[in-house]
């Protein structure tokens, strides 16, 4: 009988090896989407990217990826190995619609394991001062672990509420007893629970599309969300750890932290804000007596549901790394244990290393031989002209612009801008007339078009590149820092 009982064992594990139970799975990083945006410049969004902890097989996360409510064609690049792909849009989103990302869990790294969980970002493209749309909730839609004596669940809309009753425009399921008040300026509603939630739940909340602002507004469809009362792991663990910028949330575009035991991340920007997502509820004093970090640093610790927020009262030390301690001594409200001790560390940047750098100019050559260098690393050249292409009625002239990283191309494209003038005659303005971007070298070549000119005058040209948070980016949303100016005056031969 002995061989049934090994048999039975084996079995077992080919099992538990089949369902993935060491839960290493890959996850979803960051996105430039937030969830609840609101897109008010549909001419200039057309692209999100997405960035995983690992190599993806792009087939399949390609097909796994989708945005309801959109009906064109989706474009994919993908770029750092894999592990970020850039979603272009062929079609423009409508004005005054809800539009939901989701990232299903089906996708796949290029070793096979899946994300194990769906990814989901709602957002909505604006029309005007009056567009009724539900901004936000808490908890966010698919959050875990909320505190089952939560005490109030918020709705927050874009316009104040009509003075009705709501108890039969909002359903509930589970159902739950309830009592609601509004915010003072009526667009926020409260909804608070007479008893404490049941633990091992899941809550559907439906907003219905016949709720109405003041002015007559309604919802232009039901709106859900969804919330877990606990994670289906009965132990107390450390789900995720995540850096965010100060005052972030991890919907927001964050870093996700590496919380193998004596692991370490790169990347960190000194000024960011860790946190810490526990997977069922505790109390905030335990925390401070099971948490150290090294090499000191002064910091303060924040309950946020099951999270705990670590803010650095002083900016962390440029190449320096960190490591964190959490000691298995740490309980939650029941009494569990942390199911064991854990310990990594993170890297922050070098100093300005997060900023997107501005490598090279040339002026391209329109007959391919010699391009003229004008920028390179911070150092500008002078040149003694400008190697422009005659056309039929005008001219036209090509700037080649390397990046140290991918950038997000059609934004760039409004912040790149040509002055010229000749001789004693009014200055004007190019007009880009066409681009191109490279993804293997980061490079972006932009034509302008320029009014015809005659010979034997001095010209001068001014290209100009704006970086900061309001300029161009990086498709990581990091900046190119300050503006590039590159003027010069020569003698049309």
């Amino acid at each position: 009988m002995k061989w049934i009982y090994f048999f039975i064992i084996f079995i077992i594990i080919i099992f538990i090896t089949s369902c993935g139970i060491d839960g290493n799975n890959p996850k979803v990083i960051s996105t430039t989407l937030k969830n609840e945006d609101i897109i008010t410049d549909l001419d200039s969004f057309d692209s999100i990217t997405i960035t995983f902890s690992n190599p993806m097989n792009m087939y399949i996360t390609e097909t796994n990826i989708s945005i309801e409510g959109y009906y064109g064609d989706l474009h994919f690049e993908w770029f750092k190995g894999k592990k970020s792909c850039i979603l272009y849009l062929l079609e423009k989103l409508e004005r005054g619609k809800t539009y939901t990302l989701r990232i299903d869990k089906s996708c796949e790294t290029e070793d096979g394991k899946d994300l194990g969980v769906d990814y989901k970002y709602r957002f909505h493209t604006f029309t005007d001062s009056n567009f009724f749309i539900v901004e936000g909730t808490y908890p966010n839609d698919g959050a875990n672990g909320v505190v089952s004596s939560i005490d109030s669940i918020s709705i927050n809309f874009s316009l104040p509420i009509a003075y009705v009753s709501i108890y039969d425009k909002i359903d509930i399921s589970p159902e739950i007893d309830y009592y609601y008040h509004f915010s003072d300026d009526r667009k926020s509603i409260f909804l608070i629970p007479v008893r404490s939630l049941e633990k091992n739940d899941v809550y559907n909340v439906t907003i219905k599309k016949e709720i109405a602002s003041i002015s007559g507004k309604k919802l232009e469809r039901d709106y859900t969300f969804s919330f877990s009362t606990v994670y289906s792991n009965e132990n107390f663990e450390l789900i995720e750890a995540l850096m965010v910028q100060k005052g972030g949330i991890p919907s927001d575009p964050h870093i996700s932290i590496n919380t193998d035991y004596l692991s370490e991340t790169e990347g960190i920007d000194k000024d960011m804000e860790l946190i810490l997502v526990l997977n069922s509820d505790f109390f905030l004093n335990l925390a401070f007596e099971h948490i150290t970090i090294e090499p000191s640093i002064p910091y303060s610790l924040a309950k946020e549901d099951n999270s705990i927020r670590v803010t650095f009262k002083e900016a962390m030390e440029s190449e320096m790394t960190y490591t964190i301690s959490l000691d298995s001594g740490f309980k939650n409200i029941d009494g569990k244990p942390l199911i064991k001790d854990y310990k990594f560390s993170w890297i922050v940047n070098e100093i300005n290393s997060s900023y997107l750098k501005l490598l090279n100019i040339w002026i391209k050559d329109p007959d391919g031989i010699n391009d003229t260098l004008i920028y390179s690393n911070g150092e500008y050249y002078q040149n003694e002209s400008m190697l422009l292409q005659p056309q039929i009625d005008h001219q036209e002239v090509a700037f080649e612009i390397e990046f140290s990283s991918p950038i997000q191309v059609y934004r760039a494209l409004n912040f790149i801008n040509l002055d010229f003038m000749f001789g004693n005659s009014q200055g004007t303005s190019g007009e880009m007339v066409d681009y191109s971007y490279s993804l293997t070298d980061n490079t972006l070549t932009v034509t302008f078009s320029l009014p015809s000119i005659l010979s034997g005058d001095d010209a001068y040209y001014k290209l100009e590149l704006i970086g900061d948070k309001d300029g161009i980016l990086d498709v990581n949303n990091n900046p190119m820092e300050g503006k590039v100016s590159i003027y010069t005056v020569y003698t049309i031969q």
